[in-house]
């Protein structure tokens, strides 16, 4: 109930939302108004040594994918409208029976209602089906079982004045896994955060004091989590190159699990197992820390962060401490280089925040040249290392990825 009632105030307030943005787009062509259509291919030929990621009888092949895009934009003095959609289609060498179409699509709405209030709202939708699909953003390993996903969004931000300003946002999102066997990969979550920000003036303009409140509840097959946390930190443009922010609070947990336990039955006396709903609440801490440097010809960028995040198709959630490295080096205006670094560490105890163990650690590290043919392509190749080690399968699995892309875009005024 309490999930119908949210998904409700969504879709109210991304009417509300849209209405007015899109009353303010039609009549007569706005002043200062942009279109553009964004037609784009990407192609992408890799090999891999290990394309099921599997820690016994790994398999190579090699993989050819043609991704044609088409992004279409709109902007005025008060509305930005982006909306972009991409298909997948991928051949295997060798594995021809993993043959598909994996697609994409997404949308964001941003409108100044006012000087001081600005509203939008975002919608996101992708079909995938490869094991590595989220290694990017949790370090965490799936199987090839085809996932829907999606995503929505809205937020208001709001200037009290010059120093001083406040967000609230609401999200919701599902992922449905097309398995014929398990139905506990499933899962959706919603989420609502308030945002205030303050500029002191005893301190220079560049600094920016924040405080994070937010609610999330996710919701698997077995088991749910409710969670609760606040936070404090602050971000500081040292110089226009050097920057660092840092967050850092404490969160609330509320775990709802099914489990499996003995029982005694009415006479006849005698055992037999069944089916309990447990609770466990948990505390702990939450923060993330990023330094950024922007030169003229070198980018580089560290971050760490600790926090409970959903682990997608795992049937629950993880306590997730990430570390990431990345650093960017313009030899010329054509020539780019770029080293990347990440470590994940996910860790759940059995009935805690997950129906089952997690306790995996994931290390990845990637180099790409690019080269720009001019403004609208470039070619890019590059190698990919990713060692994945489950502790509690005692299992270890390495790949080595070589990859070469071409990406190709131009843009239509309209």
């Amino acid at each position: 109930m309490l999930l119908l009632f949210h998904s409700r105030i969504i879709r109210c307030l991304i009417i509300i939302l849209f209405c007015p943005a899109l009353l303010s787009i039609y009549p007569d062509k706005a002043l200062g108004r942009e279109d553009k259509l964004i037609p784009s291919i990407h192609l992408r030929q890799e090999y891999t040594d290990n394309l099921f990621m599997t820690a016994d009888n790994e398999m190579d092949d090699f993989i050819l994918t043609a991704s044609p895009g088409l992004r279409i934009t709109t902007r005025t003095e008060r509305l930005k409208l982006n909306m972009a959609g991409h298909l997948d289609s991928a051949r295997y060498h060798d594995h021809t029976e993993l043959n598909g179409n994996d697609m994409g699509a997404s949308g964001r709405l941003s409108y100044d209602s006012t000087e001081k209030l600005s509203l939008s709202a975002n919608g996101d939708f992708s079909r995938d089906s490869r094991p590595d699909r989220d290694l990017d953003d949790t370090g965490l390993l799936l199987d090839t079982t085809r996932r829907d996903r999606y995503q929505g969004g809205v937020e208001g931000n709001y200037l009290f004045s010059e120093r001083t300003s406040a967000n609230i946002s609401s999200s919701y999102g599902r992922d449905d896994y097309q398995s014929k066997i398990d139905d506990s990969y499933d899962f959706h979550y919603y989420s609502a955060g308030l945002g205030v920000f303050h500029r002191p003036e005893r301190f220079n303009e560049r600094t920016t004091l924040f405080c994070h409140a937010r609610y999330s509840r996710y919701e698997y097959e077995n088991s749910a989590v409710d969670y609760y946390s606040i936070s404090t930190g602050a971000e500081n443009q040292f110089t226009e190159t050097l920057s660092i922010r840092f967050d850092l609070g404490g969160r609330y947990t509320v775990s709802e699990f099914q489990t499996l336990t003995w029982m005694l039955t009415a006479p006849p006396f005698g055992y037999e197992m069944v089916t309990v709903k447990e609770k466990k609440t948990n505390l702990g801490g939450v923060g993330q820390i990023s330094f950024n440097y922007h030169g003229e010809f070198i980018h580089c960028t560290m971050s760490a962060g600790h926090d409970i995040q959903p682990a997608s198709g795992r049937d629950g959630s993880s306590e997730r401490t990430s570390m990431m490295l990345s650093f960017n080096k313009r030899f010329t205006e054509e020539i780019h280089c770029r080293l990347d670094g990440d470590y994940y560490f996910n860790n759940a105890e059995e009935d805690e925040f997950s129906s089952f163990a997690i306790d995996e650690e994931t290390l990845r590290s990637t180099a790409k040249f690019r080269y720009v043919v001019n403004r609208i392509s470039h070619i890019e190749i590059g190698y990919s290392f990713t060692r994945i080690k489950d502790n509690v399968k005692d299992t270890e699995i390495n790949r080595n990825l070589a990859f070469i892309n071409y990406q190709y875009n131009f843009e239509i005024n309209l």
